[in-house]
Order: structure tokens, then sequence, then C-alpha cells
């Protein structure tokens, strides 16, 4: 039984290789229509590639001018929906079809801080992910925050948001919030939080 538990742990800190991001399809939200100071959002959906074989569904919603973003990335997870607030304010959503928690934490490494020498398409986005949260139930949380870090031991996320009633205690280092009714709230909450203590 405790080798068991070793050996899941062990394959859940493992990092899956990111080979592709292909994207299926960009398309603009509301026909264009601007979200607050943000301006317009477009949607991208498509997969990430990983170790040659395994492949993930991803949804990516960003400022079209990722310029007027805030900054932040948010991490949903589970079956937390994606409220027009968050885009009203600036913010990137990522939303990945898988549990694996390696892979998911390998997308945000590398739209957080880049994927190498190759030219991934949304390569570009770590010159405007500043921060990143991930909100969900404490289930989905643990995988994912086993390690808070990439392969070249650089932080993933800043800040964490528990929705539901189930206790989570966040990694020391980790801001968290318990998820109000509204996670909109909570999510600015815990980003302002994070902006206060980085000044």
């Amino acid at each position: 039984m405790r080798a068991a538990a070793l050996g899941l742990i062990l394959a859940t800190l493992c990092f899956a290789t990111l080979e592709h991001v292909y994207v299926d399809q960009r398309q603009d939200i509301e026909k264009g229509k601007a979200f607050g100071s943000a301006g317009p959002y477009e949607r991208i959906t498509g997969w990430a590639v990983y170790d040659k074989t395994h492949k993930v569904e991803m949804e990516y919603l960003k400022p079209r001018e990722p310029t007027q973003g805030n900054g932040a990335l948010i991490l949903l997870t589970g079956k937390s929906q994606v409220h027009p607030d968050l885009m009203q304010k600036g913010y990137i959503v990522l939303r990945m079809k898988t549990s694996d928690a390696a892979a998911i934490r390998e997308l945000v490494s590398f739209l957080r801080y880049g994927g190498g020498p190759e030219a991934f398409l949304l390569g570009d986005q770590k010159r405007f992910v500043k921060r990143a949260i991930v909100a969900g139930d404490a289930n989905t949380l643990e995988p994912i925050l086993l390690t808070n870090t990439n392969g070249q031991n650089k932080l993933l996320f800043d800040g964490v948001v528990v929705v539901g009633s189930k206790p989570y205690s966040a990694p020391s280092g980790i801001k968290s919030v318990q998820a109000k009714a509204d996670l909109t709230i909570s999510v600015v909450e815990l980003d302002g939080q994070l902006s206060q203590s980085a000044k």
C-alpha cells in the first residue's frame, strides 16, 4: 500500500515533455465585443502534445491585444466556469480537459516562461503572463500543487482559489483564499494581494 502511494506521488511529480501546441481554431469572443479596458478577446482551442503520443485538449482565452491584459493567468480546473467578469478585468484564462497534473504544469510553465528553442504558437505569452493562479476543488488542487516549480525550478503558481467546502492547505509560499459564491470576486481578491506583495 505504501509503495503504491509512493509510486503515485512520483508519477504525479514527473514532468511530461511538451512537444507541440496545435491550434484548431482562433475566434473572437462575442463578435469582437470589447471587455472593459482589455478590449476584444479571442478564444484559442487546440491540443498540447506530450511525449509524442499524449494529446490534451485546451482552451485559452486572452485579450486579442495581449498588452491590454492585466498580466494574470487563471487556470480553471474541474467544473469552474469562465465568468465574463474575468475578461472585463483583463485576465487570461486557461482550461485543459485532463486530470494529468504533470501535463497541466508543463503547459502553464510553457505559457509563463516559454517553450525552449522551438518556436511554438503562443510562445510569446511569457511576455504577458506575470502571475498565475489556479482555481479548483481540494481533490483537483492536491496533485497539481504537489510540486510548484518547473524543471528549471521556476515558480508555476503564485496563488490558489479553493472551490467547495472541503478544506485545502496550500503549500508554503502560495497565497490562498477560499472561494466565495462568486469565483471572480475571490480571484480578484487574491490577485490584489499578489500584486501588493510584488510591489
